[in-house]
C-alpha cells in the first residue's frame, strides 16, 4: 500500500492498468490561493472504495 498511515483499509488496488493511478497536485493551487505542497490523490484507491461498497461486505453482496 502507497499510503502506511491508512490503516484498517479493506479496499485498496494493488496494480492498476490504462488509468492514472495519482494525480499529483503539488505545486497547484487550492480554492483559496495558497500553493499545494505535498497532495497526491489515489484515483485507483478511490475507485477500489468505491467498488467495496458497492460489493457490501460478508453476505451483503
Amino acid at each position: 500500500m502507497t499510503r502506511p498511515y491508512r490503516s484498517g483499509v479493506t479496499n485498496f488496488a494493488l496494480a492498476s492498468s490504462n488509468i492514472q493511478s495519482l494525480i499529483d497536485l503539488k505545486g497547484e493551487k487550492d480554492i483559496y490561493g495558497n500553493t499545494l505542497h505535498a497532495t497526491e490523490i489515489a484515483i485507483a484507491d478511490e475507485l477500489a472504495a468505491a467498488a467495496g461498497l458497492l460489493m457490501g461486505q460478508g453476505n451483503d453482496g
